[in-house]
Order: structure tokens, then C-alpha cells, then sequence
């Protein structure tokens, strides 16, 4: 039997009373000009937590603590790689959202949970759901 080697990331809902955080992705070569929530690969040495304060902080300019992190959901999905994404939801932190990586982010923007914009990343619709719906594990693309 063959080993499998994933790519594990971290994703995070920040959420302000019923609306939520979505940057509009670009330059990344992934879900190109739709909109996400702030994200990223975990490094090395790193936690869950300790990697989604880092990208809320790099990629929106919000301070997190770790304790303010609620686990929602993981996903084990099967693309051209193989992803095991852990989402975070942040209903408290500091500082205002702005765009902290204009060379990989069109926008920052608040919207309303129920009134999402169209154009959204397939994983980030699919969490919504989750979230919604209480599903806290989803494998897909198998």
C-alpha cells in the first residue's frame, strides 16, 4: 500500500455579527478572481492555530489569539494534490480587515452570510454549507 502525502492548510470564517471576511483571490493560480476566506499553507514547526493567526494577521491585518479560534470543519479533498484543510471560525479579534497582500488579493470585503457574492471558491462554498448544516468532516473528489 502506498503512502499518501497531503498538503495541509488552514482557512477561517471570521464572522461580525451575520456578515463575514472574503478576500478576492488572484495571482495565485488557484480559484483565480473568486472570493475566500483568508488562508494558507501550514509551515513547518507550526500549529493549526498558530498558522491561521499568522495568515489573518499577513493576509487582512486582524489579530487573532489562538484561544478565539473555533474548529468548524475539515476537509480531505483530492485534486491535482491531495489537501487536508482545516477551518477555523473567529467571531473576536483586533484591528480592521485591509488588504495585506495586494500582490495576491483584488479585495477585502465584508458580506452578509445569507447574500454571498456569486463568484465564490468551490472549497469556501462548500465549508458554508458545512457550517450551515453542521457537517464538521467532508472527503471530496475521490
Amino acid at each position: 500500500m502506498s503512502k499518501i502525502e497531503c498538503k495541509v492548510t488552514v482557512g477561517v470564517m471570521i464572522k461580525r455579527k451575520n456578515k463575514i471576511l472574503l478576500i478576492k483571490r488572484m495571482n495565485t493560480e488557484y480559484e483565480e478572481g473568486k472570493y475566500a476566506f483568508p488562508c494558507g499553507h501550514v509551515e513547518e514547526k507550526e500549529s493549526l492555530k498558530e498558522a491561521m493567526v499568522r495568515e489573518a494577521k499577513e493576509e487582512v491585518g486582524i489579530e487573532i489569539q489562538k484561544e478565539d479560534l473555533e474548529f468548524l470543519t475539515v476537509m480531505f479533498k483530492k485534486a491535482d494534490k491531495k489537501y487536508v484543510n482545516f477551518f477555523f471560525l473567529c467571531n473576536q479579534y483586533k484591528g480592521e480587515a485591509k488588504n495585506g497582500e495586494p500582490n495576491k488579493c483584488e479585495e477585502v470585503a465584508w458580506f452578509d452570510l445569507n447574500h454571498l457574492p456569486t463568484n465564490m471558491a468551490q472549497m469556501e462554498k462548500r465549508m458554508i454549507d458545512n457550517y450551515k448544516n453542521h457537517i464538521t468532516l467532508d472527503e471530496f473528489g475521490w
